[in-house]
Parts: structure tokens; sequence; C-alpha cells
């Protein structure tokens, strides 16, 4: 469901951004009118802040299933559900103040470093704050996970012990996890890397002259890391689709074949009998 979420917010945002572009080339003089350029800007900044929000909730659940792994209600689809319905109303809520004072549609300084700070700085600061505490948290896992022979047989004999080991146990991340918050830490860094000089950009201008095309190569940019992401999450999926059904029809040859073996060796039993 956290995928599928990422998946939305992308296309939501590209689709705004294809909209955009072809108003502006098109019907310029209503896109920047004082009836619509207000609602543009929130719909712009909420679009965008959208994919920041939806890697950071992937995240955040990836450390809530690492930190507290026997909990199963972060596992549950009503956990998945309240991350997403609250991701989409704080980034509804947050893009509100750009909706300010709209009796023009020149862009106040203040809704520039705003929109840097809400839609590139605070995700970034929160994917660097999560993610290295869950990094820390696996590394401290592995190290008291990590048993001895000796320590092994031990807690065998003692029962406490037995029931610690079971319980650092479970605290182990599975391959397919890290793999996921790998790829998604991934994109998250191509649309961060595509979005921040724009961004960036954009508050410069409030001070000193940038050139037009400068600004058009760098939201083709913006675009085109925006379409790497929906393209490297598609492969992903299909990848991780095609993986689990290899791995489906492996589990039910070998289930097959023990019951193959297990027939051929009664039959065999009967038969020296």
């Amino acid at each position: 469901m956290f995928t599928l979420n990422v998946c939305l917010a992308i296309i939501v945002c590209a689709l705004y951004w294809m909209t955009y572009y072809i108003m502006l080339e098109f019907n310029p003089l209503k896109l920047f009118s004082v009836n619509t350029c207000g609602f543009l800007s929130y719909t712009q900044v909420l679009c965008t802040f959208q994919v920041s929000l939806a890697f950071t909730v992937v995240s955040i659940h990836r450390l809530c299933l690492i930190v507290y792994p026997t909990k199963l209600f972060f596992k549950t689809k009503q956990w998945a559900t309240i991350c997403v319905l609250s991701q989409w109303c704080v980034g509804v809520a947050f893009s509100l103040p750009i909706l300010i004072d709209q009796s023009s549609c020149a862009t106040a300084e203040w809704k520039r470093i705003y929109t840097l700070i809400l839609v590139v700085i605070v995700p970034s600061l929160s994917h660097v704050i999560i993610n290295s505490i869950i990094v820390k948290y696996v590394r401290a896992s592995s190290l008291r996970v990590r048993p001895e022979t000796g320590a092994t047989q031990i807690s065998m004999i003692n029962p406490t012990n037995q029931n610690q080991a079971r319980a650092q146990h479970q605290t182990k991340i599975s391959r397919r996890d890290v793999h996921l918050l790998q790829h998604m830490i991934f994109m998250f860094c191509i649309f961060v890397g595509g979005w921040m000089p724009i961004y960036v950009m954009t508050v410069v201008m409030a001070y000193t002259y940038v050139d037009l095309i400068v600004m058009r190569i760098l939201s083709i940019s913006a675009e085109l890391c925006l379409l790497c992401d929906i393209v490297d999450l598609f492969v992903y999926n299909r990848e991780r689709h095609h993986l689990n059904k290899r791995q489906k029809h492996f589990f039910v040859l070998c289930k097959y074949s023990g019951k193959i073996y297990a027939v051929f060796k009664m039959q065999y039993a009967l038969n020296n009998a």
C-alpha cells in the first residue's frame, strides 16, 4: 500500500506539471490571471510536497516495523491507512499558507522560501534523521543477535536466555525490508536532486535576475527526475512480482516433491515388508 501511495503521489505531481506546461504553452493569460494563479500556486506546492511526504511516510513505517517488530498493529492495513491519510492531510494543511495574500500573481519572497523549506529541506532532514535511527538500531540489533556457539548451547538449557535470544532474533530486519528501504532512499535522492535546484533558483530570483532559459532547463531536469522515479518504481515492482512468483513456484515444487518422495518411501517400505 505504501509503494502504491508513492506511485500515486508521483503520478498526481506529474499530471499537475503536465497540465501546467500545456496551459503555459497554449493559454498563458488564463494561467497567470488573478482568479486562477493563487489556486495553481497552492496546487503546485501541494502536489510536489506530497511526493516528499510519501517517501517520508515509507521511512516512518519501516522505522516502526524495525523498532517494534512484535507490534502486529504496524503490519495491519489499518496502520497503513492511517499513515496515508495523515500524509495527505498534512500536505493539504501545510500548503495552505500559500493562499495568503493572493491579490496579485507575483510570488512573495517569504512564499518562495517557505516552499523551499516545505518541499525540500524539511523532508530531507526528516529522511536523514529517520534513516540514521534505523541504521543505528539495526547495527545495534545485529551486534546483540550475533550469538556464539557456547552461548547458543547455554540458551538451550536456560529458558530465560532462550527467551531473550528469541526476542533479539525478532529485531532482525529482513533483506527484503533493507532492499526496499534502500530503494526508497535512492528514489527520494533522485527526487530531491531534481527539484532542489529549481526551488533554490526560485528563491534566488527574488534577489537577482535569472535567465528564463536556466529556469526552463531546471524545470526539464526536475520533470525528468520525476519520470525516472515513475519508471524505476514500475521496473522495481515488476521485478518483485516476478521474484515472488518464482519463489512461490519453487515452494510449491518443493512441497509436491516432498510428498512424492514420502509416497515412494512408503511404497518401498511396503514392498520390503
